[in-house]
């Protein structure tokens, strides 16, 4: 009688357990296409406007591949060990197929990016440094115009000229050479203020940016060979950068992978 009750009862809490392994490899597969879907709606969004011709916007689309590349792996990843927990459901495995297809895919993007960032940054910190050069070449125009002054009253016509001129008093205190040479230092020393700090700028510029840019480019190698291993699980998926990175790079770190 024990005996027949025994053999009841293990089939029935080994079913459970199954039944429960199931509900659960597709909660956590669902969760994971949540996840996926719902990062790629905040880089959707983050990038809007777009300005395809503005090296800021392509410098911050970059960052904002890199920065969703961590959400991005593990909602791929709760996909992939859903499919796992129960690799006899087609759904799931078409679900797996999909992420890995994906991942093979923006390991791609994570390599192409790499040179496209330098080459970004170096037009933003062009256009930074071109900004500056404006406004040191305007001051030099007016630096001329006023070595060219031969008289009080061209002196007065060209101050008029300037954008927000300043007003001048009635009658001059100093004789026309002096005040030419007093309003030409003036000039001079704001341009060689401005020179010294658009250098300074420059520099901290080229600083700033070489930090981040080798930040993202560890960033964005390390992100490849995890979306690459992804990749590997499927071998239709596969590519030339999922093949490199997981024969010379996965394979030693954790053995043979199938390719």
């Amino acid at each position: 009688m024990h005996i027949e009750e025994t053999e009841n009862v293990i089939p029935t809490e080994s079913s459970k357990i199954s039944r429960l392994r199931i509900k659960f490899s597709h909660v956590i597969a669902i969760a994971g296409l949540i996840v996926v879907a719902s990062t790629i709606n905040s880089v959707i969004f983050s990038v809007l406007p777009v300005l395809l011709q503005s090296p800021e916007w392509q410098l911050s689309l970059i960052g904002t591949f890199l920065s969703s590349a961590i959400p991005l792996l593990i909602g791929s990843v709760l996909v992939c060990l859903g499919s796992a927990l129960n690799h006899r459901d087609k759904r799931l495995e078409n679900w797996r197929n999909f992420i890995t297809a994906f991942a093979a895919v923006f390991s791609i993007v994570l390599v192409v990016i790499l040179p496209l960032q330098y080459f970004c940054g170096k037009r933003v910190l062009d256009l930074q440094a071109t900004q500056g050069l404006d406004e040191i070449n305007q001051l030099n125009t007016i630096k001329k115009g006023l070595q060219a002054v031969s008289s009080e009253l061209e002196l007065r016509s060209f101050v008029a000229s300037l954008p927000n001129a300043p007003a001048l008093p009635a009658t001059f205190d100093l004789p026309l050479p002096a005040l030419k040479a007093k309003a030409i230092e003036s000039v001079q020393s704001r341009i060689n203020l401005r020179s010294n700090n658009l250098e300074a700028r420059k520099s901290l510029a080229l600083q700033a940016f070489l930090k981040e840019a080798i930040r993202n480019t560890i960033q964005a190698i390390l992100m490849a060979v995890a979306f690459s291993s992804l990749a590997s699980l499927s071998p239709k998926s596969m590519n030339l950068v999922t093949r490199f990175f997981s024969r010379f790079l996965l394979a030693r770190l954790g053995g043979d992978l199938p390719l």
